[in-house]
């Protein structure tokens, strides 16, 4: 005899053996159904036979999940890294978080890891998350690669040039920081508790009285506050 396959009715090009072999495809990424059916001719007599629709002929195709690591790629020494897998196509009934192939404690669509320490250890000095989630029926997705840097906690001190003066005199307030991201800084100013309209790293002022200088510098990026003063 002769064989043609055909999958929702529709003759399957090159499908001609008794044994079909086929990776179907979900349609537009949502859940497909497909029905098989096979026309069997025997030329000498051109008898034809056509089954009936079984159910054990009927395939569910279900899209693989696609799946995205979110969260901060820089956080503060002590703080928290907080990832969230999301997935399309689908929904996920596992999830199996990895550092660098290595499995680590997540199970969930998210992932929080506290107190955050620096990546000295990590190759390249950075964390790098990867997650694996499973749909139970086989289907699975795996993300991208998600870099996490973890920065070392600023230190800050206040120097004043003169920090004895006359009424009225003028000096020098600056702050100096430790090796760490100085163009991703901002500083905000007081002087015995009140705002000082200065927002750079250095300034001249002038007092009448006992001032105490406090400064409050945050790293842009990752969030990271340290505090100083003299």
């Amino acid at each position: 005899p002769t064989y043609q396959w055909f999958a929702n009715g529709q003759a399957i090009p090159g499908a001609v053996t008794s044994t079909y072999t086929y990776s179907p495809l979900s349609t537009d990424g949502d859940q497909t159904i497909y029905t098989y059916t096979v026309q069997v001719t025997y030329p000498e007599s051109g008898c034809v036979i056509t089954p009936a629709t079984y159910t054990s002929n009927v395939v569910t195709v279900n899209a693989n999940p696609v799946v995205v690591i979110s969260g901060d790629n820089i956080v503060c020494e002590n703080g928290t890294i907080s990832l969230t897998a999301n997935v399309t196509n689908g929904s996920a009934n596992t999830y199996t978080w990895y550092n660098y192939n290595t499995p680590v404690s997540g199970t969930t669509s998210n992932l929080i890891i506290t107190p955050a320490v620096v990546s000295v250890n990590q190759p390249n000095g950075v964390y790098s998350y990867t997650v694996v989630v499973n749909e139970g029926t086989g289907c699975a997705a795996t993300s991208a690669p998600f870099n996490v840097s973890v920065n070392a906690a600023p230190v800050v001190d206040v120097i004043i040039t003169d920090d004895q003066i006359c009424a009225g005199g003028t000096f020098n307030v600056s702050a100096q920081v430790n090796d760490w991201n100085i163009a991703d800084l901002t500083y905000a100013w007081t002087g015995n508790g009140t705002a000082i309209a200065n927002t750079t790293a250095s300034f001249d002022a002038t007092a009448d009285t006992n001032v105490t200088f406090e400064v409050t510098i945050t790293q842009t990026t990752s969030g990271c506050v340290a505090t100083g003063s003299a």
